[in-house]
């Protein structure tokens, strides 16, 4: 857990966030695409074919709009248009929201395939979970 503090560094040059998954999950990093399909549920897997369970923070954290922005490349809004157009057309939801970080934090150190992101200057000492590095 020390270790995942110690290195718990933006995703990327001028990220503002941090995404983690369980401390157990093998996945070291990802891409910025694989990372968006697993939110967006275009694919529901991580690379070494485990299950992934994305959760989101709720639509008006600061830290949901830089990754919706960073990741996606759409803003929060555009995002929930994605949502309300894909249950229309092929059904599906829209990964839960964390009313908090710290809920957030609970979520996926106790759900093994739980991957989510929060503020790059969150403290997670308490919690089991991994930072991932999130590449181009």
């Amino acid at each position: 857990v020390l270790a995942g503090v110690i290195f718990a560094l933006p995703a990327a040059a001028g990220d503002s966030f941090v995404v983690v998954v369980h401390k157990d999950n093998p996945v070291e990093s990802m891409d910025r695409k694989e990372l968006s399909d697993i939110f967006l549920k275009v694919s529901s897997r991580f690379s070494d074919g485990s299950v992934a369970v994305p959760l989101d923070l709720g639509e008006t954290s600061s830290t949901r709009i830089a990754f919706s922005k960073a990741v996606h490349n759409r803003t929060v809004k555009a995002v929930k248009w994605y949502w309300q157009k894909r249950r229309f057309a092929v059904g599906g939801s829209a990964p839960g929201q964390a009313t908090s970080e710290a809920n957030l934090l609970r979520f996926v150190a106790t759900k093994p395939g739980a991957i989510g992101y929060v503020s790059a200057t969150t403290d997670m000492e308490a919690f089991p979970v991994k930072v991932i590095r999130i590449t181009d």
